[in-house]
């Protein structure tokens, strides 16, 4: 049977187990400054400490106060809607004019800056032009001081009494902002303050929300007496693969680096009161939006060789439609616009009744029930209407164009020539990839009629050239929409 000793050992390992859950952090010290003019009360100020944010701000000042450093030192530095300063040990017994400058052989302690504002009841540390060269001189701020955020070190705040430090402020003063009448403080150690914040409630995006950009905004409810938050962002939900932390003192956040395509994030938030944070808030799940399509064809500035032009791009995960956009300024207005088809099914698009040499700007968004991406970066292409091009100086002449156009499965080439040769007739696509060949005689009697069956090639835009053994060569574009 386990004796007493053992029971209670195992019970203090339990609870020990427990602690890491809910004791991160340690209390945060109060203390009590009571202020005297001429040996008479002015009154008292209640000041707690934040050691989670600055620890050594901290253990440094309640060092001090444990062998009674600041009494009879003085609030040597006054300024009406800004601050009240005081703790050089100058001030005790010197001369006024050494007060404020310290004593060179104190210790110094390393800047400790936060994110916690400088509002009204902030106890910051004191220090010269060197960030780490606070000592024991410290300033309690009556009114927001923004101009000193993150450039002071955050450790403490006025808990009750604050009137006080606005009869001290307002004292009668000389051109040093030195009090006429010095002001003495005492200050006491009268306990600690051991509460644990809350757990943050988080408020957007809602639990599984679809459709966050690459920058979106996290909020969560505020937290009574919390000061700080920390916010984490990852990929995946142990948070093994973190691509945003950071601690901020608002209840918001603008998080970058989500990146587009459906991927699934997870986020949390925990507060700091200044002495614990609290737990995790549950964890929620937001996805990315929809990536943008990337253009295919045609290329950035290429020329389409006819008034028809078959644009391409690449289908996206998610989409269940495509919005194209056709004009003749990268603006999209109602003047310029030539085509917006909206709900568009494929990945392929033939526009045809373009103007001769034109320069055209087209883009394209994804969309599903929900909502639609932002447009694609615009690309620019120019219409060149051809039917024929390089007439023989030989004076080949003749006939030469393919109909119906556009071709749905067959096409008759008809042309005619002033003598009998042999051609080769190609058929290429928008890439210039050859897709079809073959060789025919023409005679000069009667109108030639080549058949081309179309009915085994892809909707698009083809070219057919036909190259006489003379060197001539001669083309048309064409287009096959089913």
């Amino acid at each position: 049977m386990l004796n007493k000793r053992v029971l209670i050992l195992l019970s203090c390992l339990g609870m020990l187990l427990l602690l890491p859950a809910f004791s991160q952090g340690q209390p945060k010290p109060q203390y009590l400054i009571e202020a005297k003019r001429n040996g008479t009360s002015i009154g008292k100020i209640s000041i707690e400490l934040f050691p989670l944010v600055a620890p050594q701000a901290v253990q440094y000042f309640d060092s001090l106060v444990a062998i009674r450093f600041f009494d009879s030192c003085a609030f040597h530095r006054v300024i009406p809607k800004f601050m009240i300063q005081g703790g050089d040990p100058n001030s005790r017994s010197g001369d006024r004019s050494t007060w404020g400058y310290g004593n060179p052989n104190q210790k110094t302690v390393p800047a400790e800056f936060s994110k916690i504002p400088f509002a009204r009841g902030i106890l910051g540390a004191a220090r010269d032009n060197d960030i780490n060269s606070a000592t024991s001189q410290f300033f309690i701020c009556v009114a927001p001081a923004n101009h000193l955020n993150g450039q002071y070190t955050v450790y403490g705040k006025v808990v009750s009494g604050m009137n006080i430090a606005d009869t001290i402020v307002s004292s009668t003063r000389d051109i040093k902002d030195n009090p006429i009448d010095k002001i003495e403080m005492f200050i006491t150690k009268i306990g600690v303050n051991d509460s644990i914040p809350m757990t943050p409630s988080l408020l957007l995006p809602k639990q599984n929300e679809q459709g966050i950009g690459s920058s979106t905004n996290l909020t969560w409810e505020p937290v009574n007496g919390a000061l700080l938050y920390n916010v984490d962002v990852a990929e995946d939900s142990a948070f093994t693969s973190i691509i945003y932390t950071d601690v901020v003192a608002t209840t918001t956040t603008t998080i970058s680096g989500v990146k587009p395509g459906l991927n699934t994030y997870y986020w949390r938030v925990k507060s700091n009161n200044g002495g614990f944070y609290s737990l995790y808030s549950p964890t929620r799940a937001f996805t990315s939006v929809m990536a943008t399509p990337e253009l295919i064809l045609p290329d950035s500035a290429a020329t389409i060789q006819d008034t028809t032009a078959r644009l391409q791009w690449s289908s996206v995960k998610g989409a269940s439609s495509y919005h194209v956009q056709v004009g003749t300024s990268v603006l999209y207005t109602s003047s310029t616009i030539v085509l917006d088809k909206k709900n568009y099914s494929d990945t392929s698009l033939i526009v045809s009744g373009l103007l001769k040499n034109k320069k055209y700007y087209w883009r394209v968004s994804a969309a599903n029930s929900d909502y639609e991406t932002q447009a694609t970066a615009s690309r620019f292409f120019n219409t060149q209407f051809i039917n024929s091009v390089h007439n023989s100086s030989l004076g080949f002449g003749g006939i030469f164009f393919i109909q119906p156009n556009p071709v749905t499965t067959q096409a008759t080439i008809q042309l005619t020539t002033r003598q009998e040769c042999s051609a080769q007739f190609i058929v290429v696509d928008v890439n210039g990839k050859i897709v079809h060949q073959w060789n025919a005689t023409i005679d000069t009697s009667t109108v030639n009629a080549q058949t081309l069956d179309c009915s085994w090639l892809c909707n698009g835009v083809y070219i057919l050239r036909a190259a006489f053994y003379t060197g001539e060569l001669k083309e048309q574009m064409f287009v096959i929409e089913r």
